[in-house]
């Protein structure tokens, strides 16, 4: 077994545990009877994180997860597509402000939120398709390069402090964009 004290993504998975649990059950499409209206407001918010997400990687010093700037192109063109089904026009980008570090292990961190959405969605994707159909629900099927990104995070093995930092920042930007206020643990 991996010690969490060697392991970075057994650090980031229990040091984040409880924000990541707060975030998860105050999403509206986490919720049992969630509409498409619900789906609608989640493409809108995740937009405004991953045009985020994609300013702290195009300002970055050394960018870590190199996938990162493709798969952030490829989940806004799932949400673009999404919300045009859906009758709703495509959104521009929306002006963000930097992160507050972008140091590699920073980004690691994000790095970790930003690809475990990626499962998350797929998840609320089993749940929800037969609930939304027809709506294809393209944007929770993005895919995933989870064991990828596990490999390739122990084999960077990032500053744990500041890989934690960069997931708490991840998560708390996530839940502004869909207006929650998160409480980080300290």
């Amino acid at each position: 077994m991996i010690s969490t004290a060697s392991d970075p993504l057994h650090y980031l998975r229990e040091t984040t545990a409880t924000l990541h649990q707060r975030f998860d059950s105050a999403l509206p499409i986490a919720r049992e009877d969630a509409g498409l209206s619900d789906y609608l407001a989640h493409l809108r918010a995740m937009r405004r994180w991953l045009d985020q997400l994609s300013l702290v990687w195009e300002q970055a010093d050394s960018p870590a997860w190199q996938p990162m700037p493709a798969a952030i192109a490829d989940r806004l063109a799932l949400i673009d597509a999404d919300l045009g089904e859906a009758g709703e026009t495509p959104l521009p980008a929306a002006p963000c402000p930097p992160a507050p570090a972008n140091n590699e292990a920073f980004l690691w961190g994000v790095a970790y939120v930003a690809e475990g959405s990626r499962l998350g969605g797929l998840v609320l994707h089993r749940r929800l398709a037969a609930q939304l159909a027809p709506h294809p629900l393209r944007f929770l099927c993005a895919g995933n390069d989870w064991p990828r990104f596990i490999a390739a995070l122990r084999a960077a093995d990032p500053a744990r402090k500041e890989a934690r930092a960069g997931a708490l920042w991840a998560f708390a930007q996530a839940g502004a964009a869909h207006g929650l206020a998160l409480d980080s643990p300290s």
